[in-house]
């Protein structure tokens, strides 16, 4: 009797634990998580350690990532430069943990993260800048 009770609190754990799986599967990698255009809110760093806003700086900031690995810049909406970006990952240096990061062909080095509607690029260098973006 006792395994007659026990069958379906099983069945219900597996199709739990398979939809939990399930779920995680079709998450988005980061790369498409990336792939928006992102209005700057905000950049704080630097050696002094500096705010910049669109309202202290006069400027309208986006980024674009696209699917074929371009990132477009613009500034009060011109684009301003293009270049191909990879991601991959490694070792923050200002974390020293794993992260995803984003390599510029241009030379430059971010890593980031998205919460919700909300990108955060950190500067991979030392005195470097952490700025917000929205999407």
């Amino acid at each position: 009797m006792l395994l007659r009770s026990a069958i379906p609190l099983l069945i219900s754990a597996a199709a739990v634990s398979g939809c939990i799986t399930c779920e995680g599967d079709t998450e988005a990698a980061p790369a498409h998580q990336l792939q928006h255009r992102w209005t700057w809110q905000s950049s704080v760093g630097g050696i002094a350690g500096r705010t910049e806003t669109p309202a202290n700086t006069g400027q309208q900031r986006a980024i674009e990532f696209d699917a074929n690995g371009n990132a477009h810049f613009y500034t009060n909406g011109q684009l301003t430069r293009t270049t191909t970006y990879t991601i991959q990952t490694g070792t923050s240096i200002r974390t020293s943990q794993p992260t995803d990061i984003i390599v510029y062909a241009s030379g430059g080095r971010q890593s980031y993260s998205i919460n919700g509607q909300q990108l955060t690029l950190m500067d991979e260098v030392y005195d470097g800048y952490v700025a917000e973006y929205q999407r």
